[in-house]
Order: structure tokens, then sequence, then C-alpha cells
């Protein structure tokens, strides 16, 4: 009788705060919902992608080199920490559209039997001696392309005719983009195609194989990884190998690593937030019905009810707000993290989970929404153990009054009408509940302030920054280095061309003590080169003609800088260099470039 008597105190205690019960209540369900729904997402896909790898025996490294056989490819299986090893061709090929303006681009390959395989979504894969290809579904798809049509791929300047027998998914290619432009998905403009070994030989011209793929044993992680590697590049020197790609560093599976991570971080980010926001205010509002049910405390304290009975009657208040909270949050996340993932996939092309989801952040989400709110009960209930009988009988004291420090700035506070005098000393005088009002208003207008400027920034990013930093309008490289004469030619030919450059690259490696990395460069004397120093400071006014700098990055997200080589000491390794064209287009047809650009700091490198 005792418990049911002053439970329908609770339920009307709820009633009569109904429109602040409902608001934490939906700001702890919005909380829960944001952690479920992210949570699930990013540990469904993190599922997804290692079943994925390793059902396609998915590459731990690559690397390209000049050419290598089958035999010695073979050999590279023996190294201690090799598990297996496998080569194929590679080349990448113009794809000939109808429209002569569209530049597409296709990554050819031959079908590998060990590492990397295809996963065949519809169709049939390559009869052995005819001209037929594989096409990557993300591209297919956004071409309208399906097994049966017929695709022409412009091969060593002709023009060649395939037949698609199927399509297909691989692991390397979860994530598709062209990584000379850009880190967004350009399915329209960039995909791969896989044929027949013998053919793809045969068609690339190509005795060997130019890209080695191997997988390592289990035990080989860490610093292993980083000497197995360092021992690969020496080994595959002499082949032209260079910069053995490790998995993490491989583009689409770094894309959709980071993005996992994110997905996580997000999952810790914001909903906590809410989380504990609606701890602070439902300790707030608790601490506030025991100041006003002073009285009814002291009766029922004197009828023989214990403090603990008291602050257990109002911590239910913030337990029962938990129960609801959490059911809307389950009930809101479970198809929001549906949702989210379908989203993902319209970008990551992974395969099915098959209902292999996760439920753990729905169990976490409850634990988490109880443990906050009954912390919470008890903090802004723990006023009732210092209560006694006769104490909660009688009124509060009021607090000792006296001047506020605005009061003595007296041009200010003579000007000012009563009530903001008022409205100024209840501030001062109530300065946690001032604190905690202006905490809340301040992240709402963040998070306002942070959604609308979003757009904004990676307009700047992908639109200004493009424009800085690649003022091109076509970067044209050749299989083969280009004479000078190259130049004169499409100058005299291309009528619509404002400026045209031509531009050197090559491969270098760079030794510091026992480390070696392999880089690009770039000679840097250019019109369309813009180099800035860490202050955004231009490069070029530091650089002298005679100083021969290069301009390196070191493999994915990795630092950029100057190095300073002279032209008389610079040694190219045993891989060609390529020659490049960079075009500035007159008129409307100027700025009209795709692709996108990466943040980067340079500094010296000494």
């Amino acid at each position: 009788m005792t418990w049911r008597t002053i439970d329908k105190r609770l339920f009307r205690l709820i009633r009569g705060t109904m429109g602040q019960f409902v608001s934490v209540t939906l700001a702890l369900g919005i909380g829960l919902a944001l952690y479920i729904s992210t949570g699930i997402a990013a540990l469904d896909m993190d599922a997804a992608m290692r079943r994925y790898y390793q059902d396609r025996c998915f590459a731990d490294m690559a690397v390209t080199v000049t050419s290598m056989s089958e035999r010695q490819t073979a050999v590279l299986a023996d190294m201690e920490g090799i598990e297996l090893a496998e080569g194929r061709v590679s080349r990448t090929v113009p794809f000939v559209t109808d429209d002569d303006t569209e530049r597409v681009r296709m990554l050819l390959l031959t079908l590998t039997e060990d590492i990397n395989l295809v996963k065949l979504e519809s169709g049939q894969f390559p009869t052995e001696g005819r001209r037929e290809v594989l096409v990557i579904k993300q591209f297919a798809e956004a071409r309208g392309i399906a097994p049966g049509s017929e695709i022409e791929l412009q091969i060593g300047g002709r023009v060649m005719d395939f037949y698609v027998s199927g399509l297909v998914s691989s692991p390397e290619f979860v994530y598709l983009v062209d990584p000379r432009q850009g880190l967004m998905p350009d399915n329209m403009n960039y995909g791969a195609a896989f044929l027949e070994r013998g053919l793809g030989a045969q068609i690339m011209g190509r005795d060997g194989f130019n890209e080695i793929l191997m997988t390592v044993e289990r035990n080989i992680s860490g610093r292993k990884l980083d000497d197995l590697a360092e021992a690969l590049e020496e080994r595959l020197e002499r082949f032209g190998g260079r910069n053995v790609e490790k998995r993490e560093n491989q583009i689409s599976n770094a894309m959709l690593s980071e993005e996992i991570e994110q997905l996580k971080a997000a999952s810790h980010g914001i909903p906590l937030l809410f989380l504990a926001i609606s701890g602070l205010i439902i300790a707030m509002m608790l601490a506030r019905m025991v100041r006003r049910d002073r009285q009814s405390i002291g009766v029922m304290k004197a009828l023989g009810y214990s403090s603990w009975d008291l602050l257990f009657h109002y911590a239910k208040y913030s337990l029962i707000s938990a129960l609801i909270g959490g059911a809307v949050g389950v009930l809101a996340g479970l198809p929001m993290a549906s949702a989210m993932t379908d989203y993902y996939m319209t970008f990551y092309n992974l395969p099915a989970l098959d209902g292999t989801a996760s439920y753990v952040p729905v169990a976490n989400a409850l634990a988490m929404a109880f443990l906050c709110c009954a912390a919470a009960g008890f903090v802004g209930a723990r006023g009732i153990l210092r209560l006694s009988p006769a104490e909660a009988m009688r009124s509060e004291a009021p607090k000792k009054g006296g001047r506020v420090w605005l009061e003595y700035v007296r041009p200010v506070w003579a000007n000012m009408s009563f009530s903001r005098k008022m409205a100024v000393k209840n501030v001062f005088r109530n300065k946690k509940r001032a604190f905690f009002s202006a905490f809340a208003v301040a992240i709402t207008f963040s998070l306002i302030a942070y959604t609308l400027a979003m757009p904004a920034a990676i307009d700047a990013m992908m639109g200004e920054g493009l424009r800085e930093f690649q003022p091109m309008d076509y970067d044209v490289s050749f299989e083969n280095p280009a004479s000078r004469k190259t130049i004169s030619d499409m100058r005299a030919r291309l009528k619509d061309i404002s400026r045209l450059e031509g531009k050197i690259d090559m491969p270098f490696k760079i030794s510091s003590g026992t480390r070696d990395i392999w880089s690009w460069g770039e000679c840097v004397d250019s019109s369309f080169s813009a180099l800035y120093s860490k202050g955004f400071t231009d490069v070029h006014q530091h650089i002298r003609p005679t100083t021969g700098y290069f301009a390196f990055c070191a493999g994915s997200g990795a630092r950029y800088g100057l190095l300073p080589l002279s032209r008389q000491k610079w040694k190219p390794p045993a891989v060609s260099s390529r020659r490049h064209l960079a075009l500035g287009l007159r008129g409307e047809k100027a700025g009209r470039r795709g692709g996108g650009w990466r943040e980067t700091s340079f500094v010296p490198v000494r």
C-alpha cells in the first residue's frame, strides 16, 4: 500500500510536468536513435567489408613493376611472410562514346585465379579466346551497359570492340574512384573491366605482368608488415618495382575504412551530447522539484517514509523517462540504421548483409540511457538526504543578496528599467542555471551554423580550390615520353587552346636511414603548378630556376613537401618517366573541369 500510494503521486508529478517530461524524453530518444543508427551501420559495414575481403581474397599488398614473368612472380611466394603471389596486366585506356566531348577512362585488368577474385553479379565469365570482358557493376549501371552489350575501347591507337559477357563487383573497387581526378566517385567517366589473361596480355602487348598482388600470413602485421614491404621494394627494384602499396593505403579500402571510422566516431559524438544534455536537464528539473516540494517531503518523512524511499521516488521520474526514451530510440534507430546502410550502399558496392546485423549498439544505448538517467535522478534529488522532517516543514530561507558588478557601472545601471535590472540580478544570482542555459543556446546555434556553412565550405574546397591548384582543363598523359615537337604540333592543330605546356614527372626514391619511400617528382617550373607553403605562401617566390626543386607526396594521406635536387646529381630510377600536356581552353569551354583536390601543407624536407 505504501508504494502504491507514493507511485500515484509519481504519476501525478509526471502529469503536472508533462511538457518538460516529453521534451526531455524526446531529446533522450533522439540521442539514442542516432547512436543506434550510426553504431549499427558502422558495425554492419565493417562486418560486411571484412567478410567480403575474406571471401574474395583481397590483396594485402600490391606493387607495380615494369615487367615480371610468371616464374619470377611465383618465386615471391617463397619469401618469408608471403602466403600468395599472383601477377596480372593492367592498363588504363579511353572508353569510346558517341559524344566526342566526353573523356571516359577504363582500367583494363586481366582476371586472377587466387587473389582479388571478382564476384559475378550477372551474365557469365568470358569464353577463352573470344574478345569478351567483364565490366564493373557501378560503371555498367551508370552507363546502361548490360550483359550482351558491346563496348569500344581505344588501345594502342586502335578502336577495338568488346562483347560484355557479364557484370562483376570486386573488393578493390568497392569505392570506384579515378585516382587522377579526386576523391569522389564518377561512375559515368571512370570504370574497370576484366579480360581473360591470355587475351589481355595479347591485346595490351605485354609478355609479362606489370602488377603483382600478394597476401601475407596472418601473423604479419604492424612493423613486420612494414619490414616485409621494404624487403619487397629492394627485391623488386631491378624489375622497376616502386612503392609497395599496402591494403591500408589502397584507395578504395582507405576511403571505406575511413568512412567506417568516422561513423564509429559520430556514434560516440553527437548522440552522447544529447544524452549529457538530457541528463543535465533531468537533474536540474528534479532539483527544482525537491525545492518546490520541500514541505510535502517533510510531511512524508513525518509519516514514516525514509529519505531513501523518497530519493528513489524522485529517481523513478528519470528512470521512466529513460524507459520511454529508450523505446523511442530503439523503434526509431533500427529503421534509421537500415536506411543509412542502404544509403551508404549507393556509394560503396558491398554485398548484402544477409541478416547479420549487429544489435550490440541497442544494448549499449539502453544501458547508457538507464545509467545516465539514474545518475541524473540521484544528483537532482540528493538534497532529500539532507532534510530532516522539522527542517523540511519550514520554507527555505532566501539566499543572501548583494550588489552585482554591473551596479557599479552607474551610467549603464541608471539607464536600465526595473524589469531589466531584475533580470540581470537573476542571472548573477543563479549562475549555474544561467551557464547551462547559455551553453545550450550556444550548442544549438553552433549546430545550425555548421549545417548552414558546410555547403559553402564544400563549394569553396571543390570549386575555388580546384581552380587554384588545378587550373588546367585537360591533363594528357603519354605512354612514352613525347618530344617538344609534340607541343608545337598540338599548338598548331588545336585552335581552342589558350595555354599549352609540357610537364615531366617521374618516380623517385627518398632514403632516410633505413626507410625508403617511393614518390612521384614533378618539375614545378610551370604556370599550371600551384604550390603553397604551410602558411599559404607561394612557393614559386622561393624557387630559383637552377635549383631544380621537386614536389612530392609519399603514399595515401602522407605529408607533402619540397625536395631540393640538383639536375646534375639527379639519378632517375629504372622506370620510365612520363610526359604530360597541361591545357587551358578559351571562352566558355574554360572552367568545365571535373575531379577534386586535397588540402595540403608543403614543408621543406631536409
